[in-house]
């Protein structure tokens, strides 16, 4: 008998969206035979997960939801730390700082082409040359490939755009640089060593059918040992993202 509660369970989840929770935007069902973000993450981490609130888990593997807009009145509370941020701490995922990240991708399930990048400074503009392509991913389904390293010091937000990276659908991770929240985050722990991992879920077109499974990117936070920082300031490189981010710690 709980077996059969837990595959109606399971069931419900792979066909449903997201419920409506104050903070977290609503996630609808995916269409025809692309996958929800159940299956993805079902997927991409070896199977065997069960819904956990607005995540998922398999006992060692969790996918921790991260909030989408936490503050009042649609003013953003705080950026979320790359390499020390939470899921659960609070800030949402409209803006970053800081780290050396590695990002892949892992899923596509869209008829547009998918290019993932990112935009300097906490707000901006996102058109014209502003967006900065990190990977122009080849592929469709979980058949995909495209990775890259980069190193952010200072304020930024996510994108993509098609691989002409001419703007046409070109989304941002701050919601009111599109009108609507175009990037669902999850941080998801116990992969990759332990290093802080990340995944996002964008949807690439505004108005469109908001399923968030269009593009699948993982962040890998790259460990950089402290010598380096220290070089890396004493050259005046780390940028005022990494100062925020210490003051911040050293409160």
């Amino acid at each position: 008998m709980k077996s059969t509660r837990v595959l109606s369970a399971l069931a419900i989840i792979t066909a449903a969206g997201a419920p409506a929770i104050a903070g977290f935007t609503v996630i609808n069902p995916p269409s025809g035979s692309e996958q929800s973000h159940f299956q993805i993450i079902n997927t991409v981490y070896g199977g065997g997960f069960v819904p956990a609130g607005l995540g998922f888990t398999n006992g060692p593997i969790s996918a921790i939801r991260a909030h989408d807009n936490n503050g009042a009145g649609g003013t953003i509370p705080g950026f979320l730390d790359v390499l020390n941020g939470s899921a659960a701490g609070g800030d949402d995922d409209q803006q970053w700082t800081d780290g050396v990240v590695s990002s892949e991708s892992r899923a596509v399930f869209a008829g547009f082409s998918q290019s993932f990048g990112y935009f300097a400074g906490a707000t901006g503009s996102i058109g014209g040359t502003n967006y900065i392509p990190l990977i122009d991913v080849v592929g469709n389904g979980y058949a995909v490939t495209g990775t890259n390293q980069q190193t952010f010091n200072s304020p930024f937000r996510f994108g993509r755009d098609n691989v002409a990276h001419d703007g046409v659908h070109r989304v941002s991770s701050l919601d009111t640089d599109n009108a609507s929240d175009q990037m669902i985050t999850y941080e998801i722990t116990g992969v990759n060593g332990g290093r802080k991992t990340w995944l996002l879920f964008f949807a690439d077109t505004v108005g469109g059918d908001y399923d968030y499974n269009d593009l699948v990117i993982e962040l890998v936070v790259v460990p950089v040992p402290a010598s380096v920082y220290g070089g890396m300031a004493g050259l005046g490189l780390l940028g005022t993202g990494m100062m925020a981010r210490r003051r911040r710690l050293a409160r």
